[in-house]
């Protein structure tokens, strides 16, 4: 059983303490049968995010990285279109709309209870209504939570197995020669918010200022592939040859390589001055979106996909001097 294999049908749902530490033993073995040294950067506060770096930070030239812990099961699909900002807008809106519907419906029978009910003593008078608001505010934080800490999707194939598989690719891939000019980071608690991403920034951004951080994030589902770079992005001295070395191995098997600062692409690159987010897109009426993901429906996985990246992140790596 390969690596993408033992992802899929093993460690595909890392969510709780538990299915992390999981993920983290087999990662760690991997890491070592490919002749890589790896750290935990653990943040003792919060949500105590477990981030997982391999390779020397200081020496590399790039840092690879992808998010590996999974979401919680939502109802709906999360839709996103990078390259159409008001289009992005409104479907974030119409994904918050019926949690908006469900708490009006519950504010606006609570009060109609509270004015068909007497209350004798004043005390009580005066304090019910307080009482209601604070029900409806339960609701309101009932909901956020079930929807960031609530039963764990199990299916994430693009979401994000896909951009871990890629990091995994691209060690195996790299020759002896080319490891030290690589390091890779697997996030913890994108899904959260970018908590991980943000605690290694605090430790490390000084020390990676000047380096490219090229974030894989739902690439198996989709042809089109976007890369998402911060403004900052095309003024680093590698940056030319990221575009040539990707777009020579996206081009035949893509419909098309976008590299452009202003799409809205919501993954741990932000958190970086010269930050790129990758994602592999699909084509429609609407142009390019992602879809399926944090739902059951998260069962794309396409192989060559995360096989053209990798060559093209191997290519990459081989041009940097």
């Amino acid at each position: 059983m390969n690596v993408m294999e033992a992802l899929l049908e093993k460690y595909q749902v890392r969510k709780n303490r538990k299915q992390k530490d999981e993920f983290i033993n087999f990662a760690s073995e991997q890491f070592k049968a490919l002749g890589y040294e790896f750290e935990i950067n653990e943040n003792p506060e919060g949500f105590k995010s477990r981030n997982l770096i391999v390779g020397d930070i200081d020496k590399a030239k790039v840092i690879f990285t992808a998010h590996y812990d999974t979401c919680a099961r939502m109802p709906f699909p999360n839709f996103c279109t990078p390259l159409n900002p008001l289009l992005f807008i409104l479907c974030q809106i119409l994904i918050a709309l019926p949690i908006m519907i469900l708490v009006f419906g519950v504010s606006y029978f609570s009060a109609r209870i509270i004015s068909s009910i007497h209350i004798e003593n004043e005390l009580f008078y005066l304090l019910f209504p307080y009482a209601v608001l604070l029900f409806n505010l339960s609701i309101c934080m009932a909901i956020i939570l079930l929807m960031m800490i609530g039963p764990a999707n199990k299916h994430t194939a693009n979401d994000n197995t896909s951009g871990i598989s890629t990091l995994f690719e691209i060690m195996k891939k790299l020759s002896k020669e080319q490891k030290d000019k690589a390091a890779f980071v697997f996030f913890d608690h994108e899904e959260l918010g970018l908590i991980g991403s943000s605690y290694f920034a605090k430790c490390y951004g000084s020390r990676v200022a000047d380096k490219l951080v090229v974030n894989f994030d739902c690439v198996s589902d989709g042809k089109n592939f976007l890369f998402a770079c911060r403004k900052n992005t095309k003024n680093n001295r590698y940056y030319q040859k990221l575009v040539d070395s990707f777009n020579g191995a996206l081009s035949d098997k893509s419909e098309q390589v976008i590299f452009t600062s202003k799409a809205i692409y919501m993954s741990d690159q932000l958190r970086f001055i010269n930050g790129v987010g990758v994602a592999a897109l699909n084509k429609g009426r609407t142009g390019l979106y992602l879809s399926k993901i944090h739902t059951s429906k998260d069962i794309v996985f396409d192989e060559e996909n995360i096989a053209i990246l990798s060559n093209g992140a191997v290519e990459f790596v081989n041009e940097i001097d």
